[in-house]
């Protein structure tokens, strides 16, 4: 189909998934090894797909992976059109839930999913009114039926979502020995900095952001991967 390219390609297993055309209009589950087509979704047309640039596609996916056995494919939970996020049922793609904003979509753009057993932490790209810099934001769901049950905002100042990775907190550098375990959202701050902050913080003492990498007078950083 035109313009309906991969966006994005991920596997868990005997299990490959594919996000493809703009805004991650279509979701596909294949068997890894063969090929063979497991179970395809339409999210939404093509045609009101948002464009994909550089860093930003517009959609991410993550598998979840609690109860996966090789007859069953693990459900899938998945964002689109930086707007949605949806839970598909892994053995045959049905919607198990959606969620979506609830407050000005048109300031705010889904960029990261990360999955786990109970929580799925997205993250979005807050574009701030009279600042060319956008500050971030984790929204926590139930895994279980899309339940909003927490958001906070991170101090944060950058220009696009391609300054934006999510981590292992044991592969950052100078984190304090308080740091919280699991996954950390990091960035490249408008300092010049390299911050990082957790996305499942205990309490909001422990969601400070803090600089894993300090700006360098002889070089500049100009990207993460």
């Amino acid at each position: 189909e035109k313009h309906d390219q991969v966006l994005l390609h991920k596997q868990f297993g005997e299990v490959a998934l594919t996000l493809s055309g703009n805004g991650g209009a279509n979701v596909r589950i294949y068997h890894a090894f063969t090929g063979y087509l497991i179970w395809e979704s339409k999210l939404h047309s093509i045609a009101d797909g948002l464009l994909p640039v550089p860093g930003f596609q517009a959609a991410d996916a993550a598998f979840l992976t609690e109860g996966a056995t090789a007859e069953r494919p693990p459900d899938v939970v998945v964002i689109s059109n930086a707007q949605t996020v949806r839970r598909l049922d892994g053995a045959y793609g049905q919607e198990v839930w959606k969620w979506q904003p609830e407050d000005d979509i048109s300031r705010r753009s889904l960029i990261r999913v990360i999955a786990n057993k109970d929580k799925i932490h997205v993250v979005s790209l807050v574009r701030n009114a009279g600042s060319t810099y956008s500050s971030l934001s984790v929204s926590t769901l139930s895994a279980h039926n899309g339940q909003l049950l927490a958001t906070h905002d991170i101090p944060s100042g950058l220009s696009s979502a391609a300054d934006v990775v999510v981590v292992a907190w044991s592969t950052l550098p100078n984190l304090p020995p308080t740091a919280n375990p699991g996954s950390w959202v990091a960035w490249l701050n408008k300092d010049g900095t390299v911050r990082a902050a957790p996305l499942d913080p205990p309490s909001k003492r422990f969601a400070q952001p803090q600089v894993v990498y300090p700006k360098r007078p002889e070089s500049t950083f100009t990207g993460l991967v």
